[in-house]
């Protein structure tokens, strides 16, 4: 049967107009922790006789704020697919309470009790972080809703622990400020999914990330305990093209 040069034609320009490459920007923010059998909600200080103290695990579990900026190219393609991947540079922190104070860790000396509100440690480190991300468009109307997942690669720079402890000894009250860096992997693998609803060229969305390298490796006390870093991300991004 012979085709008709203008059917084949409208087919094809029917075919290339439901493609579509889309370039954004957004911003993010969120909140992450640290999960598994290594992460503490709750951790002590130790002072020695002599030099700064340190957290006995710096890996908290209570969540803290995340923010960062993403460039975000993406194709949409036959079938309302979604397929792109989105590189970014994020500050990640976590948190965890102090709630005592060894004050020569190396002794018989007694914990002392750490004020509740006013103790606290801060991990965070920022991440060189590239997602490849793979779905469909549900809606694709004048509101759009796009549902995707896929690997996430996270390269993490310097990492550091900060806080304050304040506690009471003999009737006075001390206050101690903490101060670190601690160990990272070489990258963070984890999954990733997300959610975006698209007004126009405005876009909100979220997604979950959850963590599967071990920051501790099996180093230390924590052996055989290990710490992934997780969390939760939302922002506004702005479609460029």
């Amino acid at each position: 049967m012979k085709k008709n040069p203008l059917l084949v034609a409208v087919l094809l320009a029917g075919g290339a107009h439901a493609q579509k490459n889309e370039m954004r920007i957004a911003l993010n923010s969120g909140l992450f922790y640290f999960g598994g059998k290594g992460a503490t909600p709750v951790t002590r200080y130790l002072l020695p006789p002599a030099g700064p103290g340190s957290v006995s695990n710096p890996y908290g579990h209570r969540p803290a704020l995340a923010t960062g900026v993403a460039i975000e190219v993406l194709r949409v393609g036959a079938h309302r697919f979604v397929g792109g991947v989105s590189v970014s540079y994020e500050r990640l922190r976590t948190s965890s309470r102090v709630d005592s104070l060894v004050i020569n860790p190396y002794s018989a000396s007694p914990q002392l009790n750490a004020a509740e509100r006013e103790s606290w440690v801060e991990w965070s480190a920022g991440f060189g972080t590239m997602h490849v991300f793979f779905g469909g468009r549900v809606f694709d109307k004048r509101v759009k809703l796009d549902l995707t997942a896929g690997p996430e690669f996270a390269f993490p720079g310097s990492s550091k622990q900060r806080g304050r402890v304040t506690y009471f000894n003999n009737g006075r009250s001390y206050t101690e400020t903490v101060s670190g860096d601690t160990e990272n992997p070489g990258i963070d693998f984890r999954g990733r999914a997300n959610v975006a609803l698209r007004f126009s060229r405005i876009a909100l969305h979220a997604g979950y990330s959850y963590g599967f390298t071990d920051y501790r490796q099996s180093k230390g006390f924590l052996a055989g305990k290990p710490t992934f870093l997780r969390g939760a991300r939302f922002g506004i991004s702005w479609t460029l093209n």
